[in-house]
């Protein structure tokens, strides 16, 4: 089954072969500096992304942009797996201008690939480390 469904998504496979289903995560951690961790509240999931919810007068709006990548922590209520580290790039950035959510941003976030030590070292090995954050060299 999950060779045909997530052929071309090899780490969403790997989630749902370990039971790891996007929905199951409710909180996120982005490391934006050294010692400065924003926590947010996963406001949606849909099967591709997650979106976090964002004031309009946050902060944390000049640590991020479109397209970079932090090393994210998402917290699970699964007492086995109470979190996991994952690459995560930021797909866009939406200001909610009606609504029950005006005033705040919509961040969607898109998991890249799971964040072990052999891919970082690969990724830092690469050249790539300026683009993505909360990994140590």
């Amino acid at each position: 089954m999950y060779e045909h469904a997530f052929e071309n998504n090899l780490l969403e496979a790997v989630l749902l072969e370990n039971d790891r289903e996007l929905d199951q995560f409710y909180c996120v951690e982005i490391p934006v500096q050294a010692k400065l961790i924003y926590q947010f509240k996963i406001w949606q999931t849909e099967p591709a992304f997650m979106s976090i919810l964002v004031k309009e007068n946050s902060k944390f709006l000049s640590f991020v942009e479109t397209n970079s990548k932090f090393n994210m922590k998402y917290y699970s209520d699964d007492f086995l797996y109470p979190y996991q580290e994952l690459i995560t790039e930021i797909r866009d950035i939406n200001l909610q201008e009606c609504g029950k959510l005006k005033g705040h941003y919509l961040i969607n976030l898109e998991i890249i690939e799971e964040a072990e030590d052999e891919k970082i070292n690969e990724f830092i090995l690469a050249g790539s480390n300026d683009n993505i954050r909360g990994m140590e060299p």
